[in-house]
């Protein structure tokens, strides 16, 4: 098997990216050092993922802003990471700007409309647990793929390191989703599915397609 070539980052753009990243990591640890330790652990640490069910009517503050500004320029990079290497976009700040935008409006709009139709159909107690492990998870990988963007981008490692560490991460989270949600997800099944097709995959793949034009 052929291995996959390093590739070479030459754009000063990329390092502002990573050093702005940086320093919403550091606003978040200045804001509450023990909200952004539980989100770094949250994949073991089901009493976090149940205190932040409890709350989760605060979800829109400042911590949670500057948080899911962090992990969309994370999955910002990532995503560009991967269409320069199927060469589908130029490793350019303009394209990455479009993915940023994409990502987090996307993340913003999935958990007001979740939470929103939640309460609509008066089924918060119910799926709480479920909607706020999915978007615990989300920042809990981007937390811990960002040193792993930066090691790949400015070493001498190659691509598929990041692609086997996001996978591994990926795989990690929806692994404990189904753990902390098993009974709610195996009766559920059908409308799980349907959740992923509508609410996970389709507007991903509409996303790329639209970076792509």
């Amino acid at each position: 098997m052929e291995a996959i070539d390093r590739m070479d980052f030459s754009n000063n753009w990329i390092t502002l990216v990573f050093l702005g990243a940086l320093l919403l990591l550091v606003v978040l640890k200045t804001s509450s050092q023990e909200k952004l330790f539980g989100y770094i652990t949250s994949f073991f640490n089901r009493g976090f993922l149940a205190k932040t069910n409890e709350e989760r009517g605060s979800f829109l503050n400042f911590f949670y802003v500057v948080l899911l500004c962090f992990s969309s320029v994370v999955f910002g990079v990532f995503i560009m990471l991967l269409l320069e290497l199927v060469s589908l976009v130029p490793f350019s700040f303009s394209s990455f700007t479009a993915v940023l935008g994409i990502v987090f409006v996307y993340k913003l709009l999935f958990h007001l409309v979740t939470i929103s139709l939640s309460k609509v159909f008066d089924i918060q107690n119910e799926i709480g647990l479920l909607l706020v492990s999915r978007v615990t998870y989300f920042h809990t990988t981007a937390l811990l793929l960002y040193p792993v963007l930066v090691v790949v981008v400015y070493s001498n490692l190659n691509v598929l390191c990041l692609l086997v560490a996001a996978a591994l991460l990926f795989v990690t989270s929806w692994m404990f989703l189904f753990r902390y949600n098993k009974n709610l997800i195996v009766s559920k099944l059908f409308y799980f599915i349907l959740y992923l097709c509508a609410l996970e995959i389709a507007p991903m793949l509409i996303a790329v397609s639209y970076t792509h034009l």
